[in-house]
């Protein structure tokens, strides 16, 4: 999930959380946001004591209903509070009443209100820079809620946060620009912010400075700008190195601008730093913390093995094979890379393209001795049982048909294994078993139908491989001396019979 979706489920969220009064004695003549909400008995008796009584039963009703009706309430109420924050009698209040109608004006999605609210009291001359900066942030949270508005209603293009592929630059469209025009705004001021300074589990519902930050950045990267993206996801991973939340959203993204420019090896030094980086958070964490910085640690690790594979594909896509078969081995070594075995195959398919065969084949053999079980190594043990035949090596290649036989019993290539194991055998003198995978294969209804010819040239030459064996024994038989047992001198009277046929 994007942190710019994540942010709309934090802004629809924003919830029911009141202000809650804050003392009242500060030396400052206006109250601030961070104050709260005044009771009823602060503000004059008359219509501004009424006006704040019905503002306060609109967002009552509003909190006890749901979805449009629940937001039409909270918008009277924020009308309410937003009108009596005008009023001189109550001048001393006007700050925390204008920035409790913002809020009510977010939950209440009516985003271009709750802007122009909170802009207003941003720019109060009244309001200190705690009230400026929460200000602030209910202004970025409107932007980002109008935003997501016109993406749902096919007025604004959704964010496309793929990962790989080149991207053209495009202008902001003014609905995202804001986004961006209002978070920096925010992060300008968040460190005034008085829900910063708060345990994560004692704030209120809403945005964080860093997913602010990140939405900001995810802007930039989906509309071709890398370079700016890069800066904004620096930013975030060097101000909240710790927050392992924040570096789990922004790390795959700005290592995407790495690669979306070609630029692998400002890729690889990026994981290099943050790896590092991670390692010493992990240090510092314990329990679960400690895990999930393991997670992010590991994450890294694939994606350096990632591109580094990439890196081979390229070369390999260029001609280098045998830099490519290098690379492709050494990649199948990095502790991220969860499938070795893709890696090694594609070093010896680069050794063969390299005119290195034997190279190749070593590298199949590890295969088959390391991973046999891999989806890959039925593939290869075809390929080295082929290089064996062609080195001259007959039986070793016939034996390695004759294993692959035995393990991959439903592969499609069965037929070509049997027929080869066949013709290996038989080329190294292995007449007996020769005869018998021949047979096997004429025999085989499936081979038989793929290949009729074939199979008939296989039952063909088993039957010639039996007689000459068969010949080779009644031969040997009709020589044996000193035979006196009347039924063996019988059976070979028949083996002189059955010479003359054959």
């Amino acid at each position: 999930m994007s942190t710019t979706r994540r942010l709309l489920i934090a802004v629809l969220a924003l919830g029911a959380a009141a202000c809650a009064t804050a003392g009242k004695g500060a030396a400052d003549p206006f109250r601030q946001a961070e104050h709260g909400l005044p009771a009823a008995t602060d503000l004059p008796d008359g219509p501004e004591r009424a006006a704040y009584a019905a503002a306060h039963t609109h967002e009552s009703k509003g909190d006890a209903a749901s979805g449009e009706a629940a937001r039409t309430e909270w918008a009277q109420a924020a009308q309410g509070y937003a009108a009596l924050a005008e009023k001189p009698a109550v001048a001393v209040w006007h700050v925390p009443l204008r920035h409790h109608a913002a809020e009510l004006l977010v939950r209440a999605q009516r985003w271009d209100k709750a802007s122009e609210v909170a802009a207003g009291l941003a720019g109060d001359p009244a309001a200190n820079d705690a009230s400026k900066a929460v200000a602030a942030r209910l202004a970025a949270t409107a932007a980002l809620g109008a935003a997501s508005a016109q993406v749902k209603a096919g007025q604004l293009e959704k964010l496309d946060l793929g990962l790989s592929g080149p991207r053209k630059e495009r202008p902001l469209p003014a609905g995202w620009k804001r986004v961006v025009d209002a978070a920096d705004a925010y992060l300008a001021r968040a460190g005034a912010d008085p829900e910063v300074r708060k345990p994560p589990a004692e704030r209120r519902p809403g945005p964080s400075p860093a997913e602010l930050a990140l939405a900001a950045a995810e802007v930039l990267y989906a509309h071709g700008d890398p370079g700016g993206a890069r800066k904004r996801f620096e930013a975030v991973l060097d101000r909240w190195p710790s927050d392992v939340e924040v570096l789990e959203q922004a790390i795959p993204l700005y290592l995407a601008t790495f690669l979306v420019r070609g630029d692998r090896e400002g890729h690889d030094a990026a994981v290099d730093r943050l790896r590092e980086r991670v390692a010493q958070e992990a240090s510092k964490a314990s329990g679960p913390r400690k895990d999930a910085f393991a997670k992010v640690g590991d994450g890294l690790s694939r994606a350096r093995a990632g591109a580094r594979f990439g890196g081979a594909e390229k070369l390999l896509a260029d001609g280098k094979a045998a830099e490519a078969a290098k690379a492709f081995e050494a990649v199948a070594s990095e502790p991220g890379m969860g499938d070795p075995v893709n890696a090694l195959h594609n070093g010896a398919v680069a050794w063969d393209r390299a005119g290195e065969p034997a190279k190749a084949a070593k590298v199949r053999e590890r295969i088959l001795k390391e991973y046999p079980g891999a989806p890959l190594a039925a593939e290869d043990a075809l390929s080295l049982a082929a290089y064996r035949s062609r080195s001259g090596d007959h039986l070793g290649a016939g034996r390695l048909y004759e294993d692959f036989l035995a393990r991959w019993t439903a592969s499609p290539n069965r037929c070509l294994a049997l027929r080869n194991a066949a013709s290996e055998l038989d080329l190294a003198g292995r007449a007996a078993e020769a005869a018998a995978r021949y047979a096997a294969f004429g025999r085989d209804e499936a081979c038989a139908k793929a290949a009729p010819d074939v199979a008939a040239r296989a039952l063909v030459r088993a039957g010639r491989l039996f007689e000459a064996q068969a010949k080779d024994a009644y031969d040997r038989a009709t020589g044996v001396p000193g035979v006196t047992d009347p039924e063996a001198k019988g059976m070979v009277s028949e083996a002189r019979r059955r010479l003359r046929r054959l």
